[in-house]
């Protein structure tokens, strides 16, 4: 643990890969809540799970259904953060 906060304390940057649950309050969907993605009944995209949408499988393969099921599904540029998301940004935060 110690040196764990020693990395955090001596870092310029640090990246939080969270899960889901920290940017539903702001609207964005996880995948199986009431309001997830596998709830989503759209004809287009009803061969595959969201997990390969959003797959670098799928960019690949078909970005132009990669691109649109992102845009119908996980557009976020008028989201705005919560609470979360606001303490994580905060520059002076000491986390250990």
């Amino acid at each position: 643990m110690e040196a764990f906060r020693e990395m955090i304390n001596e870092s310029e940057t640090i990246s939080f890969l969270g899960g889901a649950g920290v940017s539903t309050e702001s609207g964005i969907p996880d995948f199986r809540s009431k309001n997830g993605l596998y709830r989503k009944k759209d004809k287009r995209f009803f061969r595959y799970s969201p997990e390969y949408f959003l797959s670098s499988d799928s960019l690949i393969r078909c970005p132009e259904v990669f691109f649109d099921y992102f845009r119908k599904n996980l557009d976020c540029r008028r989201v705005e953060p919560n609470a979360a998301h606001r303490v994580l940004a905060w520059p002076e935060i000491h986390y250990c």
